[in-house]
């Protein structure tokens, strides 16, 4: 049943619009209104994601960094995040990666230029939560 969920258009937009599929990658992301709107603390972005129940699935979570980073264009100055996006705040979006050398912060990027830095916890940013989904591989052969 789940698979049917992953028959992609032209491109990697699903047929849900509050989705995203990252081919190369293999990572599913959000992209309903909540990705443009909803800010938070970072602790309150992990709960929101790990308790996100969208397109049937409820294994979301913070991306790490490098996949944040995966979605955006470094070096523009417009249209960093990739097309098959919509719901864009020109704004930071968290990553779950702390800071290596002061854990009270965590890498966030900009999708205003694609710059990426690091932001103490409790300041609130946008959530994007992400997906594996070689999990659906791994739940079918199971």
């Amino acid at each position: 049943m789940r698979s049917s969920l992953l028959i992609m258009l032209t491109g990697s937009k699903l047929f849900s619009s509050a989705i995203v599929m990252d081919s190369e990658t293999n990572l599913m992301w959000q992209d309903n209104s909540d990705a443009k709107v909803t800010k938070a603390t970072w602790v309150e972005a992990k709960n929101y994601c790990e308790e996100l129940n969208l397109a049937k699935y409820s294994d979301w979570r913070l991306p790490s960094i490098k996949e944040l980073q995966s979605i955006v264009y470094v070096g523009r100055s417009t249209s960093v995040i990739k097309e098959n996006f919509r719901n864009i705040a020109p704004d930071s979006y968290w990553s779950f990666s702390e800071n290596a050398s002061n854990s009270n912060y965590v890498w966030i990027v900009g999708f205003d230029i694609g710059a990426t830095k690091y932001q103490a916890k409790q300041y609130k940013s946008n959530i994007r939560c992400v997906r594996d989904i070689k999990q659906d591989t791994k739940k079918r052969e199971e």
